[in-house]
């Protein structure tokens, strides 16, 4: 599992912890821990079951919290502040000090996800959470993490500068 979550998130292997094993029936979840590599911070993991071939199953796994829980309007302020925040970035490596400044709002911008957006938003905090450790946030060039953002932006009606964008 955490060789999958590094491929889709395009991030370093992290550490995955369960209480369990994962019974190969579609729809089974299981309730993990995630640890970025060279961090500390415990993310929660959901993972879900999705597919059964000769009892190995498939699984997808929702980094953030349970699936059900959330604060749209909490969520959507933080994104705002954070891209406020980002958008006098001129290159990968300016994000660096930014995120780190603005720790506690990436963890609560996590921690509020609502379960709709919940992997995009954990694709964008294991991204910054790894240049926050490692000083490379080129993470932010790739379509995965580029699109994760476009994503968390049209979900809360805001564009890439934080502001709410309006329909014509």
């Amino acid at each position: 599992m955490a060789h999958q979550l590094a491929k889709n998130t395009q991030q370093p292997v992290p550490t995955v912890s369960c209480p369990g094993g994962l019974k190969p029936v579609i729809g089974t979840t299981l309730n993990c821990t995630l640890t970025p590599k060279g961090e500390t911070t415990k993310l929660p993991v959901l993972v879900t079951v999705t597919s059964v071939k000769n009892g190995t199953a498939g699984f997808s796994a929702q980094v953030g919290q349970v699936a059900g829980a959330g604060d749209k309007v909490a969520f959507c302020r933080d994104n705002a502040q954070l891209d406020q925040a980002t958008s006098t970035a001129q290159q990968p490596s300016d994000l660096v000090p930014i995120f780190k400044a603005n720790q506690s709002l990436l963890s609560e911008f996590q921690s509020t996800a609502p379960s709709a957006i919940v992997a995009q938003a954990g694709v964008l905090v294991l991204a910054a959470n790894h240049a926050i450790s490692s000083g490379d946030a080129s993470a932010f060039t790739t379509s995965k993490v580029v699109n994760a953002g476009k994503k968390v932006d049209a979900y809360c009606g805001q564009n890439a500068g934080g502001s709410t964008t309006t329909s014509s």
